[in-house]
């Protein structure tokens, strides 16, 4: 992984905790950044961008606020 793709993948993996800590649970950020670590083994950076646009209301995919193709984009 170059460093162009490993900021990316930073920038995603951060957009998702900080949509998952205004969720009610939340998902607090910690000093040493382990959250981040944790998602970064889960989600790939595609999936986090997805999941970071996601709403808690169920909807079709059709619906969705991100294009596959802006997904796409950003990865080359």
């Amino acid at each position: 992984m170059n460093r162009r793709n490993g900021l990316f993948e930073s920038e995603c993996i951060q957009k998702l905790a900080q949509r998952l800590d205004a969720i009610p649970n939340g998902f607090p950020e910690t000093e040493s950044g382990v959250e981040l670590k944790i998602l970064a083994k889960l989600y790939t950076p595609e999936e986090a961008t997805l999941a970071s646009e996601m709403r808690l209301t169920p909807e079709s995919a059709e619906k969705l606020p991100v294009e596959p193709t802006r997904i796409q984009s950003k990865l080359h």
